[in-house]
């Protein structure tokens, strides 16, 4: 048979779904996702499934990569504009490196970016005198 793989990125209560690519066991998603770490101080870890689409029953999962909440605490507070990539090898449910039929390892490759700190209600001071209703 064929695999129609899709990743499902789990975070801090937050799911996405890539797009499914149908028949291949190669497959590229190269597909933006924004999270929100509400809390740099209490972080969570990122979850990145793998599954096969399958059009009569629930997806089969392929395997999994978990970044733990320390990792993820560590991006968050990183300098706004930073990013890096890294690969890693795709763990089957009992903790195995999964196999693809040509028999190399499955790897996903993760690339990250801190795009922006925290914004709290802290407006800076006005640049003029304002006077007036202001519609907020």
């Amino acid at each position: 048979g064929t695999c129609d793989p899709f990743c499902r990125l789990s975070f801090a209560g937050e799911v996405h779904e890539t797009s499914v690519k149908k028949g291949t066991y190669d497959a590229t998603f190269e597909e933006p996702f924004l999270l929100d770490m509400l809390d740099v101080s209490a972080p969570h870890p990122l979850t990145l499934a793998v599954l096969d689409w399958d059009l009569a029953s629930a997806p089969d999962q392929i395997g999994v990569v978990t970044l733990p909440a320390e990792l993820m605490g560590r991006i968050a507070t990183a300098g706004v504009g930073w990013g890096g990539e890294a690969r890693f090898e795709v763990l089957s449910p009992d903790g195995k490196v999964v196999v693809g039929k040509d028999k190399s390892r499955c790897v996903a490759t993760l690339r990250v970016q801190t795009l922006e700190g925290a914004k709290g209600l802290d407006p800076p001071p006005p640049v003029e005198d304002v006077t007036g209703a202001r519609r907020l």
